[in-house]
């Protein structure tokens, strides 16, 4: 599915995803940050100056070319370049050879995690679920309109107000590597579940300032924990990505706090912010927690301990981050105004009572959710360790915010709509990773400092190395197959009927797919002809689920046409009613999967089979 030479795909993937935010970095003088710590400001900020980029060229209706992206990313890296070399001149011999060999190190193990997220979706050749199917559909339809479209008609009539941040820079990415959209998503979306561990790395050594801690959770983070691993098997992808601007955006609040008077920490934040706002809603929400969290424990703290005159010089940090907090949410705000217009009414507070007996099922689903069995444990290590970092004046705001997260997750309780628990469960293993590697550390520590012999803590320390690497090659293990059969829902056959149709047949024609029930009376496909508009240009009954944000007669009448496809058997009067209504042209189904199946359709007069190959077969309709 993938033709573009690998060559070309590293070179786009760097483009969209550090280029512009290396401008920002090289530019400006770090203080105290590694190559990977300033390796992961870059991709951060590239995706959030991008996202911001994208808006501006919406709000004055500015399309960009193939042509554009290309000579636009050139100058780009040029700057990069120039700035690199400027800077590399001012530091003269000041780079030490252990921060050489930090970031040699540091390197390696970085590209051996986005090998391993490769490995783990070894085998697919489409985006797995329900997700993919419409992130593949937007990113067709911002290559398309050369930017970030205010409709999706007319495939679907629907107002796009859909958090794009991970959508633009794939867009961007498949225009300069010549991927298809299908692909482009999957193959980038394995490179953001990879880079997540860097962000992870950034945050931690912001909080302690040490690499030992971070770079274990990031080790933790891309190894052991079966999230954000799995996101794999439902196409979370948007999420990734505001999970990758996340710590980085929680770095530059510490940094503020740290240097209230440093511009660029502020603007940092603000940008960064900005970034998670335009990438995901739930990742939001994380920050607001964090930056409440924050002012909490701190502002507690500052009131309790100090004299007036104290406490007004320490509430200017705290200012600070508030300032740049506001800065980034109204940088965003031109399309959370939009977001909110058109989708606040899914915005709800309600509290579900620790006596409802009826949430204990979907207790169940949390908790298999924070699994499988290693993961459990992980996460059981990690609570211990939450608990201790209470206790710890470096750890305390972070394991607070962890603990926060473990509440939200529980189905009784505080209820934000439209963010469920399960959406807190699936993103704990965060706090959860860097929780463990203090704990495991600090203990360590405190064990290996009641050994009186130097030497045989040397050889303790050598011994808490292997027992890590021995949990990360066990959490390896356990997550070597995080795919799900059950979320695959189309494969190398698929897409070989997929592109019979689309060098085949016109674009006019219209299909009969077969689907199934889904969420909140949606319906969705169950096979690869659920891909047929995102990756063929070809439209079917039922396109993807975005279709129910959209006008309610239209996405009424689709919810219609799909219960009842739902229910087909066969090629009888309710079928031909369906395909007159619906004006369907075509038949796509495959053997095994769905109600309608071709040892019916084979008997059917009008029907005629234009194409069969391993199982998948198409139909003409000819009444």
């Amino acid at each position: 599915m993938i033709n573009s030479p690998l060559s070309l795909l590293i070179l786009a993937a760097l483009a969209v995803l550090f280029v512009p935010g290396a401008i920002w970095v090289v530019w400006r003088t770090p203080v105290g940050q590694d190559v990977l710590e300033q390796l992961a400001e870059a991709l951060g900020l590239s995706v959030a100056l991008t996202a911001l980029g994208g808006l501006l060229l919406f709000t004055v209706q500015t399309p960009l070319t193939a042509g554009d992206l290309r000579a636009g990313y050139a100058a780009l890296a040029l700057v990069a370049l120039g700035g690199l070399g400027w800077r590399r001149g001012q530091m003269g011999r000041r780079i030490s050879l252990r921060s050489v060999m930090g970031g040699l190190v540091g390197g390696v193990v970085l590209v051996a995690v986005v090998l391993w997220r490769f490995y783990q979706a070894r085998g697919m050749v489409f985006p797995a679920w329900v997700d993919s199917v419409h992130h593949a559909f937007i990113v067709r339809k911002i290559l398309e309109v050369g930017g970030i479209p205010a409709t999706l008609q007319p495939e679907i009539s629907t107002f796009f107000s859909y958090h794009y941040g991970f959508h633009l820079i794939t867009a961007w990415f498949a225009s300069l590597s010549h991927l298809e959209a299908a692909s482009a998503v999957l193959w980038l979306g394995q490179v953001l579940n990879a880079l997540v561990a860097l962000s992870v790395y950034r945050l931690g050594k912001a909080v302690w300032g040490e690499p030992l801690r971070a770079g274990l959770a990031a080790l933790l983070v891309g190894f052991a924990f079966q999230m954000p691993a799995y996101y794999l098997a439902w196409g979370r992808y948007t999420l990734l990505t505001g999970l990758i601007m996340l710590p980085l955006a929680m770095a530059a609040i510490l940094d503020l706090l740290r240097n209230p008077q440093s511009v660029e920490a502020f603007m940092r934040l603000g940008v960064l912010t900005a970034g998670v706002a335009l990438s995901h809603y739930t990742a939001l929400l994380l920050l607001a927690l964090f930056g409440g969290a924050l002012i909490l424990v701190r502002g507690w703290g500052i009131w309790r301990r100090l004299d007036r005159a104290a406490r007004m010089q320490r509430v200017l940090p705290l200012g600070a981050v508030v300032l740049g907090l506001g800065l980034g949410v109204g940088l965003a705000m031109p399309w959370l105004w939009r977001v909110a217009w058109h989708l606040g009414a899914q915005a709800t507070v309600r509290v579900v009572s620790p006596l409802d007996t009826s949430q204990m099922g979907y207790f169940r689903y949390i908790l298999d959710l924070l699994g499988p069995r290693h993961n459990h444990i992980l996460m059981i290590a990690a609570g211990m360790a939450g608990v201790h970092g209470l206790t710890r004046v470096h750890s305390r705001l972070l394991a607070g915010w962890g603990l926060v997260l473990a509440l939200l997750m529980l189905p009784w309780g505080v209820r934000l709509g439209p963010f469920r628990p399960d959406h807190m469960a699936i993103v704990l293993f965060l706090p959860a990773a860097l929780c463990l590697a203090d704990g495991g550390v600090s203990f360590w520590g405190w064990l290996m400092g009641r050994v009186p012999a130097p030497l045989w803590r040397r050889v303790g320390w050598v011994a808490g190395g292997l027992l890590a690497l021995g949990v990360l090659g066990w959490g390896a293990w356990s997550t070597r197959t995080v795919t799900h059969p059950a979320t695959q829902l189309a494969d190398a056959v698929d897409k070989m009927a997929l592109d019979w149709v689309r060098e085949n047949l016109p674009e006019n024609v219209r299909f009969f797919i077969n689907v199934t029930a889904w969420q909140g009376g949606t319906y969705r496909g169950v096979d690869g002809g659920y891909w047929l508009l995102p990756y063929a240009g070809r439209a079917s009954l039922l396109p993807p689920v975005l279709y129910a944000w959209g006008e309610p007669v239209a996405a009424a009448h689709i919810s219609r046409w799909a219960a009842q496809a739902a229910q087909l058997k066969d090629c009888d009067a309710a079928f031909w009613a369906l395909v007159e209504e619906a004006e369907l042209t075509h038949v796509y189904v495959r053997e095994g999967v769905g109600s309608l199946q071709p040892t019916a359709l084979n008997q059917c007069t009008g029907v005629v089979p234009i194409y069969r190959r391993a199982g998948v077969y198409i139909y003409a309709l000819e009444r």
